[in-house]
């Protein structure tokens, strides 16, 4: 009896020259009990149809028609070489048509309990079962031979060897490359290479928004008029990454169903499938809600609720995220954007319709054949400007904390009317896009009329798609998501950063790496650099100091955390600034953070006059940001003790002239490090600057003017900085 093993699921029917997804060739004295039954079981549970034959007590001498059959219509073949699997002439006969009918990229070989050597050469017990294979079949010997090649050819492909390896995550292994083989991409119709250009940019939206990875819950609406393809695209969506979840379901029709048998009937077409039984213990909503929760809360499921027009739909099938598992991604569309807000679901997307042939077919330029080897470059230089009136035009600013992300900037079928040349058209007009001569009155350009393109040339920067309505970022148009999506992505969380009610986006931006940010990682606990303030995003390391601080790897390359590195920077600093206040010398306390907050003053003063005792620097801090503490706080002592005398002298003195030594520090010795130190030390001046008074700025003219000395020994007679003209 030929079995083949399918998980029941729905989804849209998808047309696909395969019957079976996978063949599996085996030989069941060595495998049907244990490796061959859980890899079948694990390949059903993942949504992968496979055929196994188990009528191997009842086999003859001659394989089975339906068997090659079924090797031809499975897309892979599986081939599981054990120690007795050439003892078998009709394992042999299988692997011989999978050898004549597969690629070898459909071919998966397993070695349980074998060496590949002796699979490839017919060596050990391979050898042993060809020795009676030749005198079973003296009158065919063509037939062993083919054996012998088809067993040798698989050998040679790359595959898995099963001694010392961990039987279920050996299985757990086959079955991801397996699904990564039969699922096709998300970008192409089923049983089709065709690549869709309308529906692809709309699949890599809807992919965005799920981040597969991540391992949160997420509700994903998606949302428009009726007829513009909502339930295409989410069965397409389904089709493709259900085998990634432990429970996939796609609830259709909803808004039919429940308009002529109501909740309960929704309720139990959910869960039968889940439970894979029939469902009768769903009495009223309440008691279906909590089954679905109870069912699915320590799972990872992918749920479809198709064509929702009603909240109390939403709130009984899928209620809220701790009804599901982590990974846990819930699509759901409906014509009514105002469910999804009301059910709170953040990530929506608009779908505007699939009106046109071309959203279904390879974009087709105009150009005549000859001109289609061309290759259009992935990001065009430049974008064209929309030359209606300004007080018509609203561009997006995303260089700006807030940001109007989801405003219609632009759309090109208005640009292109205005960008006809009505005068008399010049000699060369070269496209940026394909660089070709403009020969057609119709073109685009940008405001200055430096740059033309084609109409079909013009295209998002970040997808390098056809471009209708578009925004402006930086000179290059961009589709609204895609334009989202690479800049006002949060840099911490991954996830998009949220729209406020008024349609604008606030973020935090960090000025050293410019990571954007959400407003809420601000407060939210998320570890934060010590030494360049970063908020660290996830999935990066960050090195924990001894008294719970966080550094980033690039601060941590740099970062003092041993005394008497700090100890030689100390001396760098006196021999750049010649800061020498005292013959008795202090100590230099290296400290963490708790010890470094106990005293509020880092200058330990003792006597009149005073002597300073000791310094105290805070441990682990980047080497600039080190020195800066340290020329600021040496500054300090030197004031200190060459100015006791003035009982007039200003603090804000003090403060400036330590403002001044710290950007001299900073100007010293930036550039001799790395990118990133410069960067740092770009930052901390323009800190500097920003935080600085009149004084600062005084101070550095005094400075530029009369020099270092002269300025220090004025302020160490008269408590001020000297006059500057």
């Amino acid at each position: 009896m030929a079995i083949s093993t399918q998980r029941a699921s729905t989804s849209a029917p998808s047309a696909s020259p395969w019957k079976y997804h996978v063949f599996l060739s085996f030989r069941g004295i060595d495998t049907r009990r244990r490796f061959t039954s859980h890899l079948c079981h694990r390949l059903w549970f993942r949504s992968i149809t496979t055929f196994r034959d188990d009528n191997e007590l009842v086999r003859g001498t001659a394989i089975s028609p339906n068997l090659l059959r079924a090797i031809e219509e499975s897309r892979i073949a599986i081939v599981i070489l054990s120690p007795n699997y050439a003892s078998s002439s009709w394992c042999l006969d299988e692997v011989s048509k999978i050898v004549e009918c597969k690629d070898v990229d459909t071919i998966l070989p397993i070695f349980y309990d074998v060496d590949p050597t002796d699979v490839r050469k017919q060596e050990g017990t391979f050898a042993e079962a060809f020795n009676k294979h030749k005198k079973n079949f003296k009158k065919d010997k063509a037939k062993v031979q083919r054996w012998r090649a088809a067993l040798t050819k698989v050998s040679n492909i790359s595959g898995w060897i099963s001694k010392d390896r961990d039987e279920s995550e050996l299985i757990n292994e086959i079955v991801e490359e397996v699904c990564n083989k039969v699922h096709p991409t998300i970008f192409t119709l089923p049983g089709s290479s065709t690549k869709l250009v309308g529906i692809d940019f709309r699949l890599k939206k809807i992919e965005l928004l799920l981040d597969r990875e991540a391992k949160d819950v997420r509700f994903i609406g998606i949302w428009g008029d009726g007829g513009t393809g909502k339930t295409t695209i989410a069965s397409l969506v389904y089709d493709r990454i259900s085998h990634h979840f432990d429970v996939s379901y796609f609830l259709p029709n909803v808004r039919e169903v429940y308009a002529a048998h109501g909740l309960i009937h929704l309720q139990k077409r959910l869960l039968s499938p889940i439970l894979k039984e029939r469902v009768n213990e769903v009495w009223d909503v309440h008691s279906g809600a909590t089954m679905t929760k109870y069912c699915l809360c320590n799972k990872k499921v992918l749920l479809v609720i198709d064509d929702a027009d009603q909240l109390n739909q939403l709130e009984v099938l899928a209620g809220k995220k701790d009804w599901f598992g982590l990974g846990s991604r819930i699509i759901i569309t409906t014509r009514q954007e105002h469910l999804l807000i009301e059910h709170d679901i953040e990530e929506r997307y608009e779908l505007l319709g699939l009106q046109d042939s071309e959203d279904f077919l390879p974009h087709k330029r105009d150009e005549p054949e000859g001109d289609l080897n061309l290759q259009l470059p992935k990001k065009l230089p430049n974008s064209i400007e929309d030359r209606k009136d300004e007080s018509q035009r609203k561009y997006d600013e995303p260089t700006k904390v807030q940001s109007k992300n989801d405003e219609q900037v632009g759309k090109v079928p208005n640009a292109v009317e205005d960008c006809v040349n009505m005068d008399s058209p010049p000699k060369v007009k070269v496209c940026v896009g394909c660089k070709q001569n403009i020969k057609d009155r119709k073109y685009y350009r940008n405001g200055k009329g430096t740059h033309q393109w084609h109409p079909h040339c013009f295209r998002c920067h970040a997808c390098n798609l056809p471009i209708t309505e578009f925004l402006m970022h930086e000179n290059h148009p961009y589709h609204r998501l895609c334009h989202r999506e690479r800049h006002l992505r949060c840099g911490v969380c991954e996830n998009l950063i949220p729209l406020n009610s008024d349609g604008t986006v606030v973020y935090s931006l960090h000025p050293i790496s410019l990571q954007r940010s959400c407003p809420k990682h601000e407060d939210d606990g998320t570890p934060r650099c010590c030494g360049c303030a970063r908020i660290k995003p996830r999935n990066t390391i960050y090195y924990l100091l001894n008294d719970g601080r966080h550094q980033c790897l690039e601060c941590r390359d740099t970062a003092i955390t041993e005394a008497d590195q700090c100890e030689a920077l100390f001396l760098e600093i006196q021999k750049v600034f010649d800061l020498k206040f005292q013959e008795k010398k202090f100590l230099i306390h290296f400290v963490e953070k708790t010890e470094f907050l106990k005293v509020s003053e880092h200058i330990l003063l003792s006597g009149k006059p005073p002597e300073v005792t000791a310094i105290k620097i805070l441990s682990g801090l980047p080497r600039l940001r080190t020195g800066l503490t340290m020329v600021r706080t040496t500054m300090g002592a030197w004031l200190e003790v060459k100015c006791y005398r003035i009982g007039n002298m200003s603090p804000q003195v003090k403060i400036d002239m330590s403002q001044v030594l710290a950007h001299m520090w900073l100007e010293f010795v930036m550039n001799s490090g790395s990118a990133f130190e410069k960067k740092l030390g770009n930052f901390y001046q323009r800190r500097i600057e920003s935080d600085s008074g009149e004084g600062f700025r005084l101070g550095r003219k005094a400075v530029l003017k009369h020099g270092l000395r002269q300025t220090l020994d004025h302020i160490a007679m008269t408590g001020s900085l000297p006059l500057v003209d």
